[in-house]
């Protein structure tokens, strides 16, 4: 008996203390920056720039930190353009300054709270990466919920020898049928990564991705449409960062920081091009 009761009262002290008020704690000065999202393509007509302010992590998080007046400009080294502002963020219009391949552009945000980000890109060249589509149909039977035809779509592409390429992988099914007033889009994903690189594989013919359309027998026509985006290194960086990001629930992980390449600031402004196959299934 009392060894029982020792353990509830040293059980009770060990409660105790760890609810007890912790004073005199010296917490870091906040120090407000822009954070900043943008990516440009010679593939759009237009382009988007979020900007927002970090915020509060310790201290009190009921004050809201906003960016204040803010001013985006974009130029390619001869020009300077302003963007208007949107519901969305701010607007670049590819009419007013064309994004162009091989090209470098510069992002700078300034606000009338004195503080200012600023970020480079440049537009990767599109290349002839040589897309080719091996398909598999299979049948496949189950008792309990029947059967159906199948295709597998495997993804090749060809490196181009000489430079470092980085890629990114979208897929989109589209069906023609009789049966629905509109055509019906379906965005089959991958089972490979999103992301890949060509280290290690320069010029090397790469197997990319793998896509699974169901049924497509069951309708008039369909086609299935593969992209490829050739990224610049932020954006592959950046996206593989975020993919990975570990924020932190569990204090013993450690904390994967996300990639950033706005100087004075967070985020990424980043750039890419775009190559695609059309490959028609019936």
């Amino acid at each position: 008996m009392k060894k029982i009761l020792v353990f509830i009262i040293s059980s009770s002290i060990i409660v105790t203390s760890c609810e007890r008020d912790v004073h005199n704690i010296i917490l870091p000065d906040f120090v407000q920056k822009l954070v900043v999202h943008s990516f440009i393509s010679s593939y759009d007509s237009t382009s988007l720039v979020t900007v927002s302010s970090n915020q509060r992590i310790y201290g009190d998080l009921s004050i809201i930190e906003t960016p204040g007046i803010v001013s985006v400009t974009i130029s390619n080294g001869v020009k300077d353009v302003s963007l208007r502002k949107v519901v969305a963020g701010y607007i670049f219009s590819h009419k007013d300054m064309p994004v162009e391949e091989g090209k470098t552009y510069k992002l700078t945000i300034t606000t009338d709270k004195g503080l200012k980000a600023e970020s480079t890109c440049t537009v990767p060249v599109r290349r002839d990466f040589h897309l080719e589509i091996d398909t598999v149909w299979e049948y496949l039977e189950i008792p309990e919920a029947g059967s159906w035809d199948m295709i597998r779509a495997n993804i090749y592409l060809t490196d181009y020898p000489g430079e470092a390429n980085y890629f990114r992988f979208a897929s989109k099914f589209l069906i023609y049928d009789s049966r629905y007033p509109d055509n019906l889009i379906m965005e089959p994903p991958g089972d490979e990564p999103e992301f890949i690189s060509d280290e290690g594989r320069n010029g090397a013919r790469i197997f990319f991705n793998t896509t699974r359309v169901t049924d497509p027998s069951q309708y008039d026509s369909a086609f299935l449409v593969i992209y490829v985006l050739n990224t610049d290194k932020p954006y592959y960086t950046y996206h593989k960062s975020l993919a990975n990001y570990s924020g932190g629930d569990d204090p013993f992980s450690e904390v994967l920081p996300l990639y950033s390449n706005i100087d004075g600031g967070l985020g990424i402004f980043a750039s890419y091009v775009v190559d695609s196959l059309v490959f028609r299934l019936k």
